[in-house]
């Protein structure tokens, strides 16, 4: 379940999703009965189901909570409700299904539970997982929407959604026949093990990057989604399917990953999480000393390297590698909210100030950069690594 604010992108991620394998003018939504949806999910055997607009489906708030968590079990179960052998005859057949459900709703499931006072359990939790998606708002006010970054000079996610709309209206289809080629001729050429056996691999890749791998759990259980979607990614990368590389897919992967993990989490835990993260960053020297003779390259490259910074009694923490220190964005904001009497510079409404780390001279034009700039006495003292 894709959520977040009206206009911020969401329609248009499934518009995206439909353009694999074809075009449709108008996105099919909840506003339907039960056995319309199972006909629905029927006619995508095999492939996804797309539900647009969560809350069309009644027009009571308290009652678009109860009526998706029920279908939640309902349509991931695969199978209709059992009919008698009379209503069978009556040439209305039970249904069957194997489809994955990508859908949007402003609210996600857990806010939708909170209001109409019912508790989900785990198993619902991730038959229809939330998903954020809304990345909120510019510096100066405008809507970044289902976009991380926008390009320089643009304010709002707007000109994108425009460029993404035009694109699937043209481009469509081609995507999907191909890839479900390619599958028809490695199962004819009788390699459909290998390929599982491939698959697996990357998915435990995955759940080994995480470090969570046989750790169980909720998280374990959810990273296993997120498996399979980065394994169905890397091997679309490796035919040609899309144009991005290893590192660019597992970043991408991760990232969305870790943003529904911590919309399920206790604030709480993100902050404790946050703080064994950055603790952790520190025990296993993940830190870069600047000398009297450090060199601009070296600067460079320990930034890229996602190193912390350390320099006359404070460390430094680039403020674009932050989830490289603390897990993900969640876990960074609890974790340096907490640590606010350790930071030593000011975050602005834009963002956090620039530093200079390594002046100007005749040689180059020195290394600034924004970041968090903590008391690394204070720091050691909270982490209790003094």
């Amino acid at each position: 379940m894709f959520f977040g604010r009206s206009s911020s992108g969401k329609s248009k991620l499934l518009y995206l999703a439909t353009s694999i394998y074809g075009h449709r003018e108008k996105l099919p939504t909840w506003y339907a009965t039960d056995n319309a949806l199972q006909e629905e999910a029927e006619r995508n055997n095999d492939l996804f189901t797309i539900l647009d607009e969560g809350r069309t489906c009644e027009s009571d708030f308290k009652q678009v909570a109860k009526r998706i968590s029920r279908l939640s079990y309902t349509l991931t179960s695969g199978v209709s409700k059992r009919r008698s052998k009379t209503y069978i005859e009556l040439d209305r057949q039970n249904k069957n299904w194997n489809s994955l459900f990508l859908c949007t709703n402003e609210h996600s499931l857990r806010e939708l539970s909170l209001a109409s006072e019912t508790k989900r359990d785990a198993g619902e939790t991730l038959r229809m997982i939330d998903i954020p998606v809304d990345y909120g708002d510019t510096p100066e006010g405008g809507r970044k929407g289902i976009f991380k970054d926008l390009p320089a000079g643009q304010q709002s996610g707007a000109k994108l959604i425009k460029k993404l709309e035009k694109s699937v209206s043209v481009d469509y289809g081609y995507l999907g026949l191909h890839y479900l080629r390619l599958l028809i001729s490695l199962i004819n050429k009788g390699e459909k093990e290998p390929l599982k056996q491939r698959l697996e691999r990357y998915i435990q890749f995955f759940l080994a990057e995480e470090h969570i791998r046989g750790k169980g759990g909720y998280a374990e259980r959810l990273a296993l989604r997120f498996g399979l979607i980065y394994a169905a990614l890397i091997f679309a990368a490796e035919n040609g399917f899309v144009p991005w590389n290893n590192s660019k897919i597992f970043a991408s992967v991760n990232e969305m990953y870790h943003r529904t993990l911590d919309y399920a989490a206790n604030p709480r835990d993100l902050v404790k999480l946050g703080m064994q993260s950055l603790t952790a960053c520190l025990e296993n020297k993940r830190i870069f000393a600047i000398q009297q003779d450090t060199t601009l390259q070296e600067i460079q490259n320990a930034y890229d390297e996602g190193m912390i910074l350390k320099s006359k009694g404070t460390l430094l923490l680039p403020s674009k590698k932050l989830t490289k220190f603390f897990g993900s964005e969640a876990k960074a904001q609890g974790a340096l909210t907490a640590l606010a009497d350790c930071i030593l510079n000011e975050k602005k409404p834009d963002g956090w100030s620039a530093v200079r780390i390594l002046p100007a001279n005749e040689k180059s034009k020195g290394f600034r950069k924004r970041c968090v700039v903590l008391s690394q006495a204070k720091l050691l003292e909270r982490l209790g690594l003094a």
